[in-house]
């Protein structure tokens, strides 16, 4: 297994980031029988925060997934599509497949900016169609420079990220008594109790713990780093989940209880 730790530069208020996520959403075109793309993750995020301008965490990639199973030479297709637009604005590329699904990097920037297409099997869509599916049916949308990118509902956003939060704490990675608290009572649906500003951390550190450990890969066992990186991935979680929350109290946004933990109990299933 190979660490793919990189600099994180890029937020929606950067023009290069913006014109990357709205290119992506047109090279939905590029796929068949109508499948849609919406973007996931940390972008997802950006875009739910958006008014909070200043609070955005960097990253470097953008992640869509389909709502149905995409195969290799239409994977194929999608990035080849994808390069070949960003390439008539003049701007040099590499499109191609990734180890999860399809790929275009973006060449001759300063730091690395990529957009990915992940990709799952037959099985895992069938597995989680009704997962899948209510999380497209209640994707938000918002206006790139033009263009309408659908992205996860703020709901989905924290369910994901909690997902992930407890694959790798029952998979032996230790939290500390605070993020254990902040885990159970997500997993309790206790959304609009939570304190966040108890629990998030300021994003100049989240950040600089990043960079550190791109600073630490020459100095560090593949081991120490591996568990560096992870819990590197449950601050930037806790401080995205956090600025969810924020953002829907302050557009007046509640969460019911009941339904997030139904669509909590959906995405762990797997891990059960």
């Amino acid at each position: 297994m190979v660490l793919n730790i990189l600099n994180y530069n890029y937020t929606l208020n950067q023009p290069i980031f913006k014109y990357a996520l709205r290119k992506a959403q047109d090279s939905s075109q590029a796929l068949l029988d109508n499948k849609r793309l919406m973007v996931v993750g940390g972008v997802a995020t950006q875009l739910t925060m958006i008014d909070e301008t200043h609070l955005l965490r960097p990253t470097n990639d953008i992640d869509f997934i389909s709502n149905r199973p995409v195969a290799k030479p239409e994977r194929r297709q999608w990035a080849s599509y994808l390069s070949k637009l960003i390439s008539d604005d003049g701007l040099p590329n590499k499109g191609g497949l990734s180890r999860y699904g399809g790929e275009v990097r973006f060449e001759g920037l300063q730091n690395d900016l990529l957009v990915h297409l992940d990709c799952f099997g037959p099985e895992f869509y069938k597995r989680h169609r009704k997962r899948l599916d209510a999380e497209f049916e209640r994707s938000e949308v918002a206006d790139v420079n033009g263009s309408n990118v659908y992205y996860q509902h703020p709901i989905d956003i924290i369910v994901n990220k909690v997902r992930r939060m407890n694959s790798l704490n029952r998979n032996g990675l230790e939290f500390d008594s605070e993020t254990n608290l902040f885990l159970s009572l997500l997993k309790e649906g206790v959304i609009d109790g939570i304190e966040t500003e108890r629990f998030r951390r300021d994003i100049d550190d989240i950040v600089s713990e990043r960079q550190k450990n791109v600073e630490d890969l020459g100095r560090l066992s593949y081991r120490e780093i591996f568990d560096q990186v992870q819990g590197y991935k449950v601050k930037k979680d806790i401080y995205d989940i956090c600025g969810v929350i924020d953002s829907m109290r302050r557009c007046g946004r509640t969460v019911d209880r009941g339904d997030f933990i139904d669509s909590l109990k959906l995405a762990l299933v797997d891990l059960e």
